[in-house]
């Protein structure tokens, strides 16, 4: 009965792991630099998690991002980078192992990352007094909801879809295609006849 009770935790010890490197999909670089962003580092124990802040005086709302569970921010800036030009304030990390960020994704680090980030965005002056939006994509969408419902006395609403209506039509039309039907930056570039440079 011990031998069975042992190799039971064993496996499922295995299995979470072996779920955690098949569920990230981590894309590790250093990040780079942005116009309209302000880098930052949170300590998560001894995790260093990387993030920017696209802050601006009298926002129309204030976006907590949190993207999927692929890529990094050097990648992700450009959603973010799109509702900054239209007028929000947006806060975004990476998750443990993605980026520049420390360690390796797994569901306890990412969720305890997310926590530790929004009650950082939280607290900034420009983000007091103003409407709060939390925003996520694929994985990001279930941490929006998991972030709202353990702090839901200090967020306005969760949704995506709901702030495309203040892009214009060709930044809709790329994030509609890429985040929400499943096509990458090349079959974009490539279906559609636009450059590159122009769908990143």
């Amino acid at each position: 009965m011990r031998q069975i009770i042992i190799i039971s935790i064993t496996l499922l010890l295995v299995n979470s792991c072996a779920f955690n490197g098949l569920y990230y999909y981590p894309d590790k670089a250093e990040l780079e630099t942005f116009q309209d962003a302000n880098s930052f580092t949170l300590m998560n124990d001894d995790l260093e998690i990387k993030g920017l802040f696209y802050e601006r005086s009298a926002p129309k709302a204030s976006i907590f991002f949190l993207h999927g569970n692929a890529g990094n921010l050097n990648g992700w800036s450009n959603v973010a980078q799109s509702f900054f030009d239209e007028g929000y304030q947006v806060y975004l990390i990476d998750y443990p192992g993605f980026g520049a960020s420390t360690g390796n994704p797994s569901h306890k680090n990412v969720i305890s990352s997310a926590q530790l980030a929004f009650e950082d965005f939280i607290s900034k002056p420009s983000v007091k007094d103003t409407k709060v939006i939390l925003m996520g994509f694929s994985l990001g969408g279930n941490l929006a909801l998991k972030i709202g419902i353990n702090n839901q006395e200090q967020i306005d609403g969760i949704g995506v879809k709901e702030l495309m209506i203040d892009l214009n039509d060709d930044q809709k039309f790329i994030v509609e295609y890429i985040y929400f039907k499943g096509y990458t930056h090349s079959e974009v570039s490539e279906e559609f006849d636009i450059p590159l440079g122009t769908v990143k």
